[in-house]
């Protein structure tokens, strides 16, 4: 992997945290607006969608609102590695030998790495989501997961997808994505047969 590719120590930790704080805020101001929303829904990629950045994509909606949307790819393996090959990039300690899996989240901020977990673990920077999920973007929770301490459930992703303000109701709209319930199966599965399965969902058209 190479070096480029990842921020490095603070300015890492700070971007994740940033992120997850706007999201909390947004969460916060925007509550008692009666706006329907897509939060912990899952985006499919109709099998027309040709994007390179999400082609046979299923994502997790971290946020949706009316200030735009927030989710993440779960189901594109990047590389399966030791954490001690990124220990130096994340200013951790020294890790085993144990490899872990990384995943593609999306095209915005590639750098930055996430981890949608069960909230079993949490952590005083994690953010808690529906579905008893979390967010969590802590260089602590890899060292958790690499010590056997993590969560039960996690996906590790690099980067994120992100919407501007009605701007994923309108790729919908076009046909772009379908819009499906929650399945951890899907989330946390075999990311070969999660696209398969999760489009076999689509509502039929009478």
């Amino acid at each position: 992997m190479k070096k480029g590719f990842l921020f490095k120590g603070l300015a890492l930790r700070l971007l994740l945290v940033l992120a997850i704080v706007l999201i909390a805020a947004q969460r916060s101001d925007l509550a008692a607006e009666p706006t329907q929303q897509l939060t912990g829904q899952l985006l499919v990629a109709e099998p027309d969608l040709k994007d390179p950045n999400f082609e046979r994509a299923v994502i997790y909606l971290v946020e949706h609102d009316d200030g735009g949307a927030f989710g993440l790819v779960v189901n594109q393996f990047v590389a399966r590695l030791p954490l001690k090959v990124l220990a130096d990039h994340l200013d951790m300690e020294e890790t085993g030998d144990t490899p872990l899996t990384f995943h593609y989240g999306g095209p915005v901020s590639p750098g930055a790495l996430f981890v949608l977990h069960s909230d079993d673990v949490m952590l005083d920077s994690s953010l808690g989501l529906q579905h008893g999920l979390a967010l969590s973007g802590n260089a602590d929770i890899l060292q958790q997961i690499a010590e056997d301490q993590g969560p039960d459930s996690f996906r590790i992703v690099f980067g994120y997808a992100g919407w501007g303000p009605g701007q994923v109701e309108a790729e919908i709209a076009a046909g772009t994505w379908e819009v499906i319930d929650y399945d951890p199966d899907l989330v946390f599965g075999d990311d070969l047969e999660s696209w398969e399965e999760a489009i076999d969902r689509r509502p039929l058209d009478l």
